[in-house]
């Protein structure tokens, strides 16, 4: 059990490191650098939801095979617990919240079609990727402690 829960842990954690600098730092700046906003909207919303859902996925599976890990000294093992939870909860705040406003920015670019969208239309949009680059930068943060954690104590 401990050999399965530690691939698991560590596989599912390397997804959602690799789709977290994916889509942070490749991506989404790219699109966002080449694109006007609601070019930028039709391409990043799909890539987006994929990448939430990934990141809510991973963080549910690295938080269940953390308590099946084999215990490490002292007060790492809580600590990996604690840091693994607020990862899976600020993953799970990213997707009803900023998300949800991707979504919307997302059914205002499609109902416009060819029309001009509106700029309130895309304020959400703006407003997720202010608050998805900081959430983002903290689950990244936080990943990586974790792994330094697993890697030094296990």
């Amino acid at each position: 059990m401990a050999a399965l829960s530690g691939f698991l842990f560590l596989g599912a954690l390397a997804v959602w490191i690799g789709s977290n600098v994916f889509f942070s730092f490749v991506a989404a700046p790219s699109v966002y650098g080449a694109w006007p906003p609601p070019q930028a909207v039709r391409a990043v919303a799909p890539m987006a939801r994929s990448y939430l859902r990934i990141g809510w996925i991973c963080g549910l599976l690295v938080l269940v095979s953390a308590f099946f890990l084999p215990p490490v000294e002292g007060i790492y093992l809580t600590t990996r617990i604690v840091l693994v939870a607020v990862m899976f909860l600020l993953a799970i705040y990213l997707e009803l919240g900023p998300g949800a406003k991707v979504r919307q920015a997302e059914r205002a670019v499609q109902e416009a079609g060819q029309a001009e969208v509106g700029k309130e239309a895309l304020a959400g949009f703006d407003e997720f990727r202010e608050t998805a680059g900081q959430l983002n930068g903290a689950i990244l943060l936080l990943a990586l402690v974790v792994t330094f954690i697993t890697a030094f104590y296990s």
